[in-house]
């Protein structure tokens, strides 16, 4: 019987490692996606206009066109970021904390 219950807690060690583990890369991942997310709209403030001749070129779109494309990535991207490496972040953080806890 002994060796059942270490074999368990050896077990639920590595299940914690691995969430742990899981944990980190994700939030590596979000700070990274914040990033890149902050650039985009520090580029597409700063520069203004400059996307105009780029895509009009490949598309035929209005200015107004342009900025809403933009706005609409970066709304989606956020969005995506939130949804799947926020929240499974803070899921796993939970679910290690209440295990620290047991």
């Amino acid at each position: 019987m002994g060796t059942i219950i270490l074999f368990k807690e050896k077990k639920m060690n590595e299940t914690e490692t691995t969430l742990k583990l899981i944990s980190g890369i994700l939030l590596r991942s979000f700070i990274v996606a914040v990033v890149l997310l902050i650039l985009w709209l520090v580029i597409c403030l700063a520069l203004g206009d400059f996307w105009y001749p780029i895509h009009s070129q490949l598309l035929d779109l209005t200015v107004p066109e342009v900025k809403l494309l933009h706005y609409n990535g970066i709304m989606f991207l956020r969005t995506l970021t939130i949804c799947f490496l926020f929240c499974p972040f803070v899921a796993i953080e939970m679910v290690v904390r209440f295990k620290k806890k047991q």
